[in-house]
């Protein structure tokens, strides 16, 4: 009888270990969310399901909503402006001042 995992390559196991996590990040996401159920029908606070369980996953979506927001097109407007102010201050940049003590 042949096992998988006795003949796969090094470099193949990395492929079941990603679904292996994926699979059991979506059971851990499931009892969150029936948790999260339970307890808002029971509340009368607004909750969010990471008010119930805070996973690790959950600051990597926060961090790639970060990133999102700092890449949106107004933010990317504001600092070219910026960007724009500081090199027009570069091309005429005002004297030095020398301060007498």
């Amino acid at each position: 009888m042949h096992y998988v995992l006795d003949e796969a390559q090094p470099y193949e196991l990395d492929i079941y270990i990603e679904k292996y996590n994926r699979l059991e990040k979506r059971s851990w996401e499931q009892a969150r969310f029936i948790s999260y159920i339970i307890a808002q029908v029971n509340s009368k606070k607004q909750l969010k399901p990471e008010d119930i369980l805070k996973f690790d996953w959950d600051r990597d979506r926060e961090n790639e909503s970060n990133f999102r927001e700092l890449n949106s097109a107004e933010n990317r407007a504001k600092i070219i402006e910026q960007m724009k102010s500081i090199e027009a201050g570069m091309k005429n940049p005002s004297p030095p001042t020398l301060k007498k003590t």
